[in-house]
């Protein structure tokens, strides 16, 4: 019975897919394909490199990834680059042959206005590709395409796992409807979170398992210092399923 499991985009609310994936261990859960897209695309590769979902955590809070980001004011205001030598550190051989469960990573070809999915090769570089939000970062040139966020285009894409039996989706920007919207950057969290919805519920409705920690509507795209309630939100609200979770796999597996 093949798992295949889908982590979408969402910032550092992404972290939120690292305690799903604990939660699923420990319910006995193996995954065999994961798909990423944005942060979950990092959080996919870590873990589809063998890490264990709070190891992952702890390399988070250790590094904390924005401080190898810097302005750059040309088709965008952060550099993403930065990001490499920390993927590398951790991703050394830097390529999808090298990871021990097979990963999908999405982005989007804005010259083609086409959802790209990258599943062997170089790794790091599709990586950088699919987080790289538009407007805030420079776009990735890369096999003659010009790349964003996969969350554009597909915030949660399962196609990559059709072949599953069980395909598991995992989204980690739920919206609360009663936080105040008093600033700019709230304002923009927000729009990027309605254009990641974009499409969702036609995702959702190819998934077998659907989870959506509610808790993570707390916490903002940027919130360093909450990065281990993300986690915990995750997999407390996994755990809280897990009865729901066994039933479904068990349904499938017999029949």
């Amino acid at each position: 019975m093949k798992v295949g499991i889908t982590l979408s985009g969402g910032g550092l609310r992404g972290v939120g897919h690292l305690g799903v994936l604990d939660a699923l261990e420990k319910i006995g859960v193996k995954i065999d394909h994961v798909v990423g897209v944005s942060s979950g695309s990092i959080m996919g590769a870590m873990y589809a490199n063998g890490y264990k979902p709070r190891e992952v955590l702890e390399i988070l809070k250790q590094t904390k990834l924005l401080r190898f980001v810097r302005p750059k004011f040309k088709r965008g205001l952060l550099n993403i680059e930065r990001l490499s030598p920390l993927l590398l550190e951790y991703l050394s051989h830097d390529s999808f042959e090298g990871l021990k469960t097979p990963l999908t990573v999405a982005a989007s070809d804005i010259q083609h206005g086409k959802l790209v999915y990258f599943d062997k090769g170089a790794l790091i570089k599709p990586l950088m590709a699919s987080s790289c939000i538009p407007v805030m970062f420079s776009p990735v040139e890369y096999e003659g395409k010009i790349l964003v966020d996969g969350g554009l285009l597909n915030n949660m894409p399962t196609a990559p796992i059709r072949d599953c039996q069980i395909r598991i989706g995992v989204h980690c920007n739920p919206i609360d409807p009663t936080q105040p919207l008093k600033s700019t950057r709230k304002v923009l969290e927000r729009s990027m979170i309605l254009i990641g919805q974009k499409g969702l519920s036609s995702q959702t409705a190819l998934c077998d398992i659907m989870i959506e920690p509610p808790a993570l509507s707390q916490y903002t795209t940027f919130e360093l210092k909450k990065i281990e309630d993300m986690f915990n939100a995750g997999f407390e609200h996994t755990m809280s399923r897990r009865e729901e979770i066994l039933a479904v796999i068990e349904k499938k597996t017999n029949n």
